[in-house]
């Protein structure tokens, strides 16, 4: 007589199966996660550490503000001394533009005290004009002019634009006791059978809605973990980390943002202009609820010729269809999803308004930055993990990339008793954060 053996495992095992675990914990494509969504778009990535820093985008230029002014040449603003803050990468030979249009010669930089020399050009017939120019007023590096016979230019200094992210410790539990112990779930992949129980499934949805919605719209905190005295602690007094959300990286970190925007191709074009003065890429991914999605929709599909066609992506040499959509406006390309997190009355749609971000929009670039002072490039966008350094159990398992584990515990454990209490418990923790690569090329907007 044969015997059929079935092995109980862990949904958390088939993260990387979306097929798969959309079966096991019936998720529709509008309701996978955001996290979900990176890691099948490539851009889940093992961390080293739980804080990491890198340089990517340092601009060869900056527009500088004159701090303080004092004419030279009596009230003529034929010669003045323009203060600037530190970093302005001004040398002397610069020819500077101000922003009525005048420009002016640098004669001399005094860098200890952000003094900047700089003499009005004379014009074709002589004539020598007086620069307007004030104290509050812009300054742009327009062009370069050396002397017969002179020495080379003095050396300019770009301060690196500094990035840095944190991980956070995201955990989840579901427990049931002997009396509640429900009926196992059984199904096949790959022609092996396996069993999961109703209960895990649901405490690993719960545990990616932690990472999701975290990784969207947590704050920005310092790193608590290498804090000798860390300003957030939980009842236990041992420190947490908070990694820092897509919303606050946009908005207060410098990207591009709005609310109650009116999506028609006016706001396009002024999105494009913004992007295109940041040198952003042409492939950008649109993430949002059901108020976002249809303001676009009803604006591509009112123009004459433009069509929203399927969009699939190749990742790691596979083609992974996510239930997208694109379409080519202005010279770029946007592909848009839908994710149902938005549209939940219990997190993001709410009756008061200043906490609602059901109306939400990130525009999100899919290219890649290349890291100042190395030849290696990194995604403008991932999600990065610590990997868990332990090894497997029977009561043990993970996800492929070992980002991702699940325990199951208690006198019902399928592996085994581990304690004498008469329950199933299922354990999720995950060590996550998210990284951003020139927040200059991201956008969120609020539609009216």
């Amino acid at each position: 007589m044969s015997v059929l053996t079935k092995n109980v495992v862990s949904a958390v095992a088939f993260l990387d199966k979306p097929i798969v675990l959309s079966r096991l914990l019936n998720v529709r494509p509008d309701d996978e996660s955001f996290v979900q969504t990176m890691r099948m778009l490539g851009r889940y990535l093992p961390a080293s550490a739980t804080e990491e820093h890198f340089f990517v985008d340092t601009p060869l230029f900056k527009t500088n503000v004159i701090q303080n002014l004092v004419d030279n040449s009596g009230t003529n603003m034929t010669d003045i001394t323009l203060t600037f803050d530190a970093g302005h990468g001004i040398i002397p030979g610069h020819i500077l533009m101000f922003q009525y249009g005048d420009v002016g010669y640098v004669k001399s930089v005094n860098n200890a005290t952000n003094e900047v020399n700089v003499v009005a050009i004379p014009q074709a017939d002589g004539t020598v004009n007086g620069m307007t120019v004030s104290a509050g007023d812009v300054a742009v590096i327009l062009s370069q002019a050396s002397g017969e016979g002179s020495e080379g230019a003095t050396p300019r200094y770009v301060l690196p634009k500094r990035y840095s992210y944190r991980l956070q410790i995201f955990k989840s539990a579901r427990e049931i006791t002997d009396i509640q112990h429900a009926s196992p779930i059984e199904f096949e992949v790959d022609g092996q059978p396996y069993i999961t129980y109703l209960q895990e499934m649901e405490g690993l949805l719960e545990l990616m809605a932690y990472v999701s919605m975290g990784l969207l719209y947590n704050p920005e905190t310092s790193n608590q973990f290498t804090s000798g005295t860390p300003g957030l602690t939980d009842d236990q007094g041992r420190p947490v980390n908070v990694t820092r959300g897509l919303e606050d990286w946009i908005v207060t970190g410098g990207g591009i943002s709005g609310s109650n925007v009116t999506v028609n191709t006016s706001f396009f074009a002024t999105l494009t202009k913004s992007l295109n003065a940041a040198g952003a890429g042409s492939d950008y991914l649109i993430v949002g609820g059901t108020e976002a999605m249809v303001a676009i929709d009803d604006t591509i599909k009112a123009l004459n010729g433009a069509i929203l066609q399927n969009a699939r992506f190749s990742v790691d040499g596979r083609t992974v269809d996510l239930d997208l959509e694109s379409f080519r406006l202005y010279q770029r390309r946007y592909t848009k999803k839908h994710l149902g997190l938005f549209d939940m009355p219990t997190h993001f749609n709410l009756n008061v308004a200043s906490a609602n971000h059901d109306k939400d929009m990130f525009f999100i670039p899919l290219d890649d930055a290349a890291v100042t002072g190395s030849g290696s490039r990194v995604p403008r966008i991932s999600v990065m993990y610590l990997p868990l350094r332990v090894t497997s159990g029977v009561n043990r398992f993970y996800s492929a990339d070992k980002a991702t584990m699940t325990t199951f515990s208690g006198q019902l454990a399928p592996g085994g008793a581990t304690n004498n209490k008469a329950v199933l418990r299922f354990d999720y923790s995950t060590y996550c954060g998210l990284r951003v690569a020139g927040v200059e090329h991201f956008a969120k907007y609020s539609v009216a």
